[in-house]
């Protein structure tokens, strides 16, 4: 009985080349460096902290989201959700395994314990919000990705300022994320089986 190897799927190492891993390299880093400081100083994480690293995943994998293959690509069968997803499945991955390294770093150094169910969901909502606008925009204009991480950023600082925007609309990202997810979700589906139709 032999056991077969595992082979790559053919998209695999194009789409890993063609994302910009910089933003998610220095947000990671960032986060980690203010993780170091604050355990060596022994300071009590204040709740926006939180917020903003929450804030700073998200917009750094919708900015991977970028595809600068778009207009050569598009004369190809494969649908633009296909491009889509399989991007998202490496961000996804790369994400992850950075929150699993930050929580190690909390660990370690033994920083203020976080609500992280809820800071994971918000997290969710974030990046498939900010995945959809990305697939709503990316027709319309030639940087929708930048546009995406801009408006996560605005969502969550809106939800610390005074804004014109309801509170309940503010923080939805946070207190109900997952009718958040669900909503984005169907934009992002809507935006790009349009575009392939």
């Amino acid at each position: 009985m032999t056991a077969t190897a595992w082979v790559a799927p053919a998209w695999l190492r194009p789409t890993r080349r063609a994302i910009d891993w910089t933003s998610l390299a220095l947000i990671v880093g960032a986060l980690l460096v203010t993780a170091v400081f604050l355990g060596w100083r022994s300071i009590e994480v204040p709740p926006f902290l939180h917020y903003s690293a929450v804030a700073g995943l998200a917009a750094a994998a919708v900015l991977g989201l970028h595809d600068p293959a778009r207009p050569l690509l598009q004369a190809l069968p494969t649908p633009p959700i296909v491009r889509l997803a399989h991007r998202a499945v490496l961000l996804v991955g790369a994400t992850t395994a950075s929150v699993a390294i930050l929580l190690a770093a909390e660990r370690l150094l033994a920083l203020s314990p976080t609500s992280e169910p809820e800071l994971a969901a918000a997290l969710v909502a974030l990046t498939v919000s900010g995945a959809a606008i990305h697939a709503a925009a990316d027709p319309i204009i030639d940087r929708a990705s930048e546009a995406a991480a801009m408006a996560i950023l605005l969502w969550v600082a809106a939800a610390a300022a005074p804004t014109a925007l309801p509170v309940s609309m503010s923080t939805a990202w946070l207190n109900h994320p997952w009718p958040v997810v669900a909503i984005a979700g169907a934009v992002m589906l809507i935006a790009t089986t349009h575009r392939s139709a």
